[in-house]
Formats: structure tokens, sequence, C-alpha cells
């Protein structure tokens, strides 16, 4: 979850916006808000745009991922959907950015998927407050 609280005393606008994702997408409503209350320009941040994935395309990254001595990630394929979960949390959705690199919609954080010599995805780098990798264990 996410929040934001802004007052601005000379112009008298308060902002409270709570946000049920981590994402900060409660921030740039906020902003918006704001500028449009205090008569003032905004240009939104460009949304990122998934690619298309297909089924064999995903499938080569599904597996388990060593993140720490007691903790997995768990990648799944449905289709050409993608999802990442960090047990005991709920799985989130992984989506295309370029070729082996995905991000969450839900989260300021990514995924970098790393091939070997022959092609198979061997590991993965958790972006989220620094940079995490993961060993591929199945």
């Amino acid at each position: 979850h996410h929040a934001f609280l802004g007052f601005d005393p000379k112009k008298k606008i308060g902002i409270l916006v709570l946000a049920s994702t981590a994402a900060l997408v409660g921030d740039e409503v906020a902003v918006a808000v704001y500028s449009d209350l205090a008569g003032e320009p905004y240009t939104p941040r460009p949304l990122k745009t998934a690619l298309f994935l297909g089924s064999a395309q995903a499938a080569a990254y599904a597996g388990r991922y060593r993140l720490a001595p007691t903790q997995e990630l768990i990648v799944k394929a449905d289709g050409g959907r993608l999802t990442l979960q960090v047990p005991p949390q709920q799985p989130v959705g992984l989506y295309l950015e370029a070729e082996d690199r995905f991000f969450f919609r839900v989260v300021e954080a990514g995924v970098t998927f790393h091939r070997g010599a022959g092609g198979r995805v061997e590991r993965l780098t958790l972006h989220q407050n620094g940079d995490h990798p993961a060993p591929r264990i199945e």
C-alpha cells in the first residue's frame, strides 16, 4: 500500500491519496490533482507499455529461483502471461518490457532474466531496492 499527504500553506491546498498498490501512481495522482487545483501545468509520466509475450516465450522463464537461503521466487506461465510470487505473498503479473526484461504494475520494481550459453534461462535479478540475483533451482 502507498499513501501521499501534502499541504501547501501558501495556496491552502491539501491532498491525501491512499492507494492499494506499492507503485508510485498515488504520487502521480497527487501531483496531477495539486497542479489542477493550483492552476499549474502538469505533464504525466509516460506509462510503460507491455510487449507481446508468446506462450513458448513465457514457458522459458517459468521455474523456481533462490533469492536467499530460505526464500524462493516462483515464476509461473499461463499462456502468454507470467506471474512472480514471493511466498507467502500473492502472485503478481510480470510484463515484458524488452527481451528478458520485465516490469511490475503494482510496485516500482523489475526483473531481468539471464540466459546461459545454450539459451536456457539460468537466473534472474530482482530490481527492487537494489539488485538481487536469484539462480534458477528448478
